[in-house]
């Protein structure tokens, strides 16, 4: 079992709603949510955050509100971005959660800084878990500067598309691409400060779904079970390109108990704004040193059984 205190910066929709109630079901040791720009605007993503840690009586939990926009302007905004925020409804495939009472702090992210470090100090360096945009992650470990070898123990991000999906489905993954500037200074920050970055590809997770029929046949052990299996019906039938539910974000927090299942390479980020392959996450011997998970088909199925499982969802 993980035992380092564990951060979830996440732009909460509905897989990231999933994780963060997949990691508490875990014991996981979480300790704060941080809210992103991405799915949603931040407004969203931090009233969904509150109302997801308040369904799971984790209202404990810290929830603090980070950056609302990428680090800089570039034509993923426009091209991905927007269209993706104006297309989401209120992020939560337009379920209502019961509101929670409670708001995100507004941090800065010295102050984000400064709250990583005293938990470091408290409960040993911290596993930070990116389900969104790298922005929050890449401003806060500015911050830190040199403090951040010792207060980081490894980040792990949901985000890159490799050869042969790549070729199947060319263009960049939508975490990627909403700050590519972002990722490559995440991935200069892991050589300069000595933790290891993490990718759960798009290759491992976009084979972990189920269609319609698998989901409206799921049945739940609990409230928010429920709501788990409501979200990914209703994203589904409302909100998705095909009648399907993928278990991308899930699959990040599961990748944490998986260590062995990472490879090593050299990774660069395309961060020309006008090239055709703007934020492609791509493997080049010049590249900057990162892990890449990847896994089998039979530890696809048990990642799937796993998040069910945990979430308390049977099938019928």
């Amino acid at each position: 079992m993980n035992k380092n205190p564990v951060i979830i910066d996440c732009d909460t929709g509905r897989d990231d709603a999933l994780s963060i109630w997949l990691a508490l079901a875990l014991g996981l040791d979480v300790r704060a949510v941080v809210a992103s720009y991405g799915n949603t605007i931040l407004d969203n993503v931090c009233e969904n955050s509150a109302r997801v840690l308040a369904l799971a009586g984790r209202e404990d939990v810290a929830l603090w509100r980070g950056q609302d926009e990428p680090s800089r302007h570039h034509s993923g905004i426009e091209a991905v971005l927007l269209p993706k925020q104006r297309g989401a409804g209120n992020g939560l495939c337009n379920l209502e959660l019961p509101r929670s009472g409670r708001e995100a702090e507004t941090l800065t992210e010295a102050e984000r800084a400064s709250r990583l470090l005293s938990l470091a100090q408290e409960r040993g360096p911290v596993d930070y878990v990116i389900l969104g945009p790298a922005t929050n992650f890449s401003t806060m470990c500015k911050a830190l500067g040199a403090q951040a070898e010792g207060v980081i123990a490894r980040v792990t991000m949901m985000g890159g598309k490799f050869s042969p999906l790549w070729e199947a489905m060319p263009g960049a993954d939508f975490n990627v691409v909403c700050d590519p500037w972002a990722v490559q200074e995440l991935l200069q920050q892991g050589q300069s400060h000595g933790f290891p970055v993490r990718f759960v590809p798009m290759n491992v997770t976009w084979p972990i779904v189920l269609d319609m029929n698998e989901l409206t046949a799921l049945r739940a052990s609990t409230a928010m079970a429920q709501t788990a299996t409501d979200l990914m019906i209703a994203h589904a039938r409302h909100f998705a390109p095909e009648p399907v539910f993928r278990f991308h974000d899930p699959c990040v927090i599961l990748s944490l108990l998986h260590n062995d299942y990472f490879r090593t390479a050299s990774l660069k980020v395309i961060c020309e704004d006008s090239a055709q392959d703007f934020g492609r996450l791509w493997e080049d011997d010049g590249g900057l040193p990162a892990d890449i998970f990847e896994v089998s088909d039979v530890l696809r199925a048990n990642l799937l059984n796993d998040i069910l499982l945990h979430l308390g969802i049977k099938r019928s």
